[in-house]
Order: C-alpha cells, then structure tokens, then sequence
C-alpha cells in the first residue's frame, strides 16, 4: 500500500506536458461513468441523426425531383463511410489518442453537414455528405467502444447498452427536430439546422481521456503480455483485484510507423484475420448493419406506400426506439448477470430480426406495421451491444480497436451496394417487399451460423469435459 502511494506522489510530482491527467480512479465507478455520459451524448447527437436519414431522404427527393436511387446515394455513401473507416480509426489508434481521434471525427462531421447549406445538386450532397460526414462518423464511432471497455470490467455490457442507447435516445427526440429542419424548411437550411446540432460533440470528446495502467504491475499477472499497450486496462485473474487496481487517464505518445510495436500489430492482426470465431462475430455485425441501416432508409416511405400519412409515418421509428432502449438495456444485464451466454444471445436476436423483416413483406396495415418495429426494436436493441463484447470474449480487449475497425469496414463495402438495391426493389419492381424477404434471410444464415457454433462446441465439450 505504501509502495502504491509513493508511486502516486511520483504521477502527481511529473511535469505538465507528459499527456497524462493525475487523476485515480477505479474501474466501473468515478469517473467511468463521467466518460459513459460523455459516449452516450456522442451518440445521441451523431448516430440519433443516422437514424432519421430516412427523413432527409424524403426531402431530397422532394427538393431535386430525382428517383430513390438517386436520393439514396448521399445517405447510403455516408453510412458506407461510417461503417468502414473504422478501419482507419483502428489503425489511428496505434498513433493518435482515442479523444483526439473522436474529436477529429466530430469537428468533420459537423463541418461537412454545415456546407451541404451550400448544395446545388445531389452530387454535392453525395460528395461533401456522403463522404466527410460519413468519414467523420466512423472515425467516432469505432473509437467509443474501445474507452468505454477501457473504464468497465463488471459491467463492461451494460457500459455499452447505456452508451448505445444514447442513440435511442436520439432517435426518439430527434426525428421531428429534424423534419421540422428538413420538411418545414428548405433542403438547404435543414443542412444548416442540422450541422449546428451535432457541433456540441466536439466539446463532449474533450473528455475523453483514456486510462493507463497502474504503475502498481504485477509481474505474475496474467494480464502482462498487454502491459505495454497503452489503450488496455491490466486485468488480474481476481474480479476484487481488478477493480482495485487503479488506472490513470492518459493520451497515446506513440507516433513511429517504423516501431517495433508496428511489427508486432500487424502479426497479430492477421492472427485475428485467422480466427474464426471473427469470422462469426464480423459476418453477423455485417449483416445486422446492412438490414439494419437499409430498415431505417425506406421504413417511412414504405409506410407512405401504405397509404399512412407522413407524420404518422415518421412516429414509426420512435416506436422502434422505444423498444430499442429497453433491449439495449436488458440485453446488457442478461449478458453481464450470464443468465444467457452473449453467443446465445446473439443467435436468438438474428433469428427474431430475420423473422420480423420476412413478415414486413406481407403486412399491409400501420397497426401491423407498428407492433413489428416495436418487436424490431427489441431484438435490434439486444443485438447491437453485443458486438464490442463478443469481440473481446473472442479476440481481447487489446485488439478491439482493430477488430471493430475491421468490422465496420467490411460492413461499409458491403452497404455500398444498397442504392441499386433500394432502386431496384422500389423503382422498378414497385414494391419494397422483395427487399424485406431479402433482409430476413441474411438475417437467418447469421443465426444459423450461430446455432451450428453452439451445436459444434456441444458436442466437444461431450466428448472432453474439459473442453470450454
């Protein structure tokens, strides 16, 4: 204890300048959760807006006279570009803090929508939004979950349920601020309204210090191999040692390309590349992203195809987000509490979420309609948790960054296709139902694959008990 303290008055006697805050904390308590509210607000602000895409859709239509391919381009870009420069934000983070990456996502992101008040046409808003906003967003968001799992050890699930549903939250409050921008005003003005909303997240990532290890290491620990990596938390083999280990914040000084440590990046990403339980984890992320970000593009106008008045319409993705906050957050509990093992979850939730979108093919009513985003709402709540934690169970929390990174850019490439889908479900053949039956069957291979693994690793644990 004394040798700790002594070790503390050494951090608190260092010279400004060396990027570390002398601030002591403990895992799961403090000021873990002053950087949770911080995500949480992030992601109210920037993915709350992602989700009302489907009303800017709308309004570029409405405004260039141009077909849903067309109008779908700047959005389908922008989630693309979200999805996959997590590739580069995990590669910056070799180099970079995480806070100064997040802020840098910010400021551009806010910065591109701002200029799109300056758009003549859609190819404006496709290159400016589609690109920099979209840029900007995925170099936030494949950040966040990485501070996050750095500041909870206990309740690192239920730490990324109440980030994650800082966007339900969004969702919920922000689609009629942003038609009001957008459909009561001009195209052009609701850019304006809309890159002004986002511009407080640059003050929110401020915050966001990583922590450090404790010079207080253990040599025996089993957690030694990751001590020189400054974006892991040491973790012991005892949970009440773990959270008695105290961590410091502190910002990333590392800016060689050439260093040994790259060398060692690299071998062990392809290890990760290898794994196949990455494979398992990254093709469901994919899919769930693809079905998931193309839901929320058409919804309101496959409503309006329905006959449904546009205002209630647009009620149709608060409804889904209701219930996504309540699988965000039970879903987290079920996960930290092991009443349901997080693969488990992850099958079930595959399952409902292709069974729900295959139903959307045939339902013609707005109550039918509402009762499906409300069960959507739940198992896509209960789902999106779990990739950041199912990552760590299979990969290590030392390469989160890298895999979520590598996650997000498959999952951007593959969304690329989306416009010509979207145009030729709806443009062509008339009807959005095709693309539905489409979404619930990729939805079900994923949870397939996950009933296969499960099966798999019960029959060898039948044959060795020993087997985990």
């Amino acid at each position: 204890m004394d040798e700790q303290q002594q070790q503390r008055q050494q951090h608190q006697s260092e010279p400004q300048g060396t990027g570390k805050l002398n601030i002591y904390h403990k895992p799961d308590s403090g000021q873990a959760w002053i950087i949770l509210a911080a995500c949480a607000a992030i992601f109210f602000l920037i993915l709350g807006s992602f989700r009302c895409y489907g009303i800017i859709f709308i309004s570029i239509m409405g405004t260039f006279n141009v077909t849903r391919e067309e109008a779908s381009w700047p959005l389908v870009l922008a989630g693309s570009l979200m999805n996959s420069s997590g590739l580069l934000s995990g590669f910056m983070s070799l180099y970079f803090s995480p806070r100064f990456i997040i802020t840098l996502g910010c400021l551009i992101s806010s910065s591109a929508v701002l200029s799109c008040y300056f758009a003549r046409s859609v190819s404006f808003i496709t290159f400016i939004f589609g690109i920099f906003h979209g840029l900007g967003n995925g170099l936030v968001v494949a950040q966040i979950p990485s501070i996050i799992s750095q500041y909870f050890v206990r309740l690192r699930g239920t730490a990324n349920g109440l980030a994650l549903a800082g966007s339900t939250l969004g969702s919920l409050a922000l689609p009629f601020l942003i038609e009001i921008f957008f459909l009561h005003n001009s195209l052009h003005m609701g850019f304006l309204y809309m890159g002004l909303l986002l511009m407080p997240t640059i003050i929110f990532s401020s915050i966001l210090v990583s922590p450090a290890l404790s010079q207080s290491q253990k040599p025996e620990s089993p957690a030694a191999s990751t001590q020189n990596d400054p974006h892991v938390v040491a973790t012991n083999s005892d949970p009440q040692e773990n959270e008695e280990e105290a961590i410091i914040p502190h910002e990333n000084t590392s800016n060689s390309l050439l260093s040994p440590e790259s060398g060692k990046f690299f071998q062990s990403y392809l290890r990760m590349l290898k794994n196949p339980y990455f494979a398992l984890v990254c093709f469901t992320h994919t899919v769930f992203i693809w079905s998931w970000s193309t839901f929320f593009v058409v919804i309101v106008d496959f409503a309006m195809d329905l006959g449904n008045e546009r205002q209630k319409s647009i009620w149709l993705m608060s409804i889904f987000s209701i219930t996504d906050l309540i699988g965000r957050v039970f879903s987290g509990l079920l996960s930290d509490k092991n009443i349901l093992s997080r693969s488990t979850l992850a099958g079930i939730f595959s399952l409902i979420i292709g069974l729900v979108y295959v139903t959307f093919s045939q339902i013609t009513s707005y109550i039918s309609l509402a009762i499906l985003c409300m069960v959507l709402g739940l198992a896509v709540g209960g789902l999106i948790l779990l990739f950041s934690v199912l990552f760590i169970d299979y990969i290590g929390l030392d390469q989160l960054s890298q895999a979520m990174g590598t996650s997000y850019f498959i999952c951007g490439l593959t969304t690329l296709s989306r416009p010509w889908i979207i145009g030729y479900f709806r443009d062509h053949l008339k009807s959005y139902r095709g693309l539905f039956i489409t979404l619930g069957i990729l939805d079900m291979i994923a949870a397939l694959l996950w009933l296969i693994n499960f099966l798999g690793r019960r029959c060898l644990s039948t044959r060795n008990p020993r087997t985990t």
